[in-house]
Order: structure tokens, then C-alpha cells, then sequence
């Protein structure tokens, strides 16, 4: 099994410790469940993942928010 769980990552490639913690009372399935399947995903898979995952990221933190246009 991979570990997705990061001391602070400051790429934030990794899911940080704490938000683990934070989350897992309500959304602990869904994370077992999460890991469960990106266990299944080969390296180049998972790195296709983080690479969508982050470019969202950048593109929400570049932007007035959900429904600006871009351009």
C-alpha cells in the first residue's frame, strides 16, 4: 500500500496528517475507500491523478473563484 499521507507536504501532493484526522469522523469511509481504489492505479496512473488534481488547485487559487471565465 502507498502511503498519501504527508508530515506537510508543502507541494500539498500529499493529504497532510492533520486533515486525516480532521476528516476522518466524517468522511472516513469515503477515504478507505479513496486509498482502496488508488491502491489499484499503477505509478503513472497516480502521477496523471496528482497532475489534474494540482492543476485544479492552481486554477482556483489563480481566479476570483467557481464561474470565472478565464482567459
Amino acid at each position: 500500500m502507498r502511503s498519501y499521507v504527508s508530515g506537510g507536504d508543502p507541494t500539498g501532493s500529499a493529504v497532510r496528517s492533520s486533515a486525516v484526522r480532521i476528516g476522518l469522523p466524517s468522511f472516513g469511509p469515503l477515504i478507505d475507500r479513496t486509498v482502496a481504489l488508488l491502491d489499484t492505479f499503477d505509478e503513472d496512473e497516480v502521477d496523471a491523478v496528482r497532475r489534474f488534481l494540482t492543476g485544479v488547485r492552481e486554477i482556483m487559487s489563480t481566479t476570483d473563484g467557481p464561474g470565472t471565465t478565464l482567459g
